[in-house]
């Protein structure tokens, strides 16, 4: 079986592994699986309801919201998709949040061939501690050419999520997108660290990026799965931004100006 695994990973999944019985090294071995089929219905939903929740983090008070969409599965036997459906957040004119139907069509037969392909877990009796917290799409369907449609599950790794998947939808090209209004703006939600003295900022000198850069040369940085840190299909940026004090001797802080 082929097995793709991330230094990092692996490394800290050894420091939580638990005494195991099987025969099998927990570090160089896993086990393979599939998840339960699929459950196909008459058409691709991006209203449903814990789809839409799991997008916009709102209340189930939309009037147009249907009943929660079957589970992710494993690819039906006999489905032949011939596009993807994804939902996705997006911002009308006005920057209200939306959440859209997206159609995407291409290579559909890398995308099913890489989600038929088996899951990996660790092997019995093996307590692992993983490094990183990942989330597949809240709504990805396959599509065929009646319409019907599919939930696929994300084929899984020891510790996380496969990254084929990734690469096999980036290939694919949008063609056409449908947008339903929530009713909800969210520009200006932003949580911000409310001292400029919080833990939740901290200066980058030029040291830290000639080190990091150097660590770049070098090949010593892990390989973040995909799921992990996307850097395509994020939403907006949000920015905070902090005050820098001044002290002067004798003045309290409350007492010295701000500058910025």
């Amino acid at each position: 079986m082929s097995r793709v695994w991330s230094p990092v990973l692996v490394g800290l999944a050894a420091v939580g592994l638990s005494a195991c019985s099987s025969s099998l090294n927990p570090l160089n071995d896993s086990v393979s699986y599939r998840p339960s089929v699929a459950t196909v219905v008459e058409s691709p939903n991006c209203l449903a309801e814990d789809i839409y929740t799991a997008l916009t983090r709102l209340g189930p008070w939309d009037p147009a919201l249907t009943p929660n969409a079957p589970a992710p599965g494993y690819p039906p036997a006999h489905f032949q998709p011939v596009a993807v459906q994804r939902c996705e957040r997006g911002v009308d004119e006005t920057g209200a949040l939306t959440v859209d139907s997206v159609r995407l069509e291409g290579d559909i037969s890398a995308v099913d061939a890489v989600f038929s392909a088996d899951s990996e877990r660790f092997p019995d009796g093996v307590t692992p501690s993983c490094v990183y917290a990942m989330e597949p799409p809240a709504g990805l369907w396959f599509v065929n050419e009646a319409g019907e449609a599919f939930r696929p599950a994300w084929p899984a790794s020891p510790c996380g999520l496969q990254n084929a998947p990734i690469d096999a939808l980036a290939g694919l090209t949008e063609v056409s997108r449908s947008s339903h209004p929530t009713g909800f703006d969210d520009r200006y939600t932003t949580s911000c660290e409310s001292s400029s003295y919080g833990t939740a900022f901290a200066d980058t000198s030029s040291d830290d990026v000639a080190a990091a850069q150097q660590r770049e040369r070098e090949g010593n940085i892990p390989v973040v799965p995909s799921l992990v840190m996307p850097i395509d299909d994020v939403d907006a940026l949000k920015l905070c931004t902090c005050a820098l004090h001044t002290f002067s001797r004798g003045l309290p802080r409350s007492d010295v100006p701000d500058s910025t």
